[in-house]
């Protein structure tokens, strides 16, 4: 099963390069769609159960992860514009 999860998670890092690549093509603003990615995982993680003992590290931790997710995916998308996804792709991941 964890072979199906690898290649699962294989193929949605696939797709989410292809759509990247697809919004580096035209000059749009980057801000506006990752606040629309955030605000879908936002509702996404609403819907999770909470743990409220711990929560204040989680903000911090989340905060910090979530920063530097933008950050690699905002550069990765402006890498994309003059390069292949393809070789963006494998220097990023």
């Amino acid at each position: 099963m964890t072979i199906v999860f690898a290649l699962c998670g294989l193929l949605c890092a696939a797709v989410n390069d292809f759509i990247m690549k697809l919004f580096a093509r035209k000059k749009r603003s980057r801000g506006l769609f990752f606040c629309l990615v955030g605000g879908f995982w936002a509702g996404a993680c609403f819907l999770m159960p909470m743990d409220h003992t711990r929560w204040k590290m989680t903000l911090i931790w989340g905060c910090a992860a979530g920063f530097f997710s933008i950050v690699a995916n905002l550069l990765l998308i402006e890498s994309m514009r003059p390069l292949s996804a393809g070789i963006c792709s494998t220097i990023y991941r």
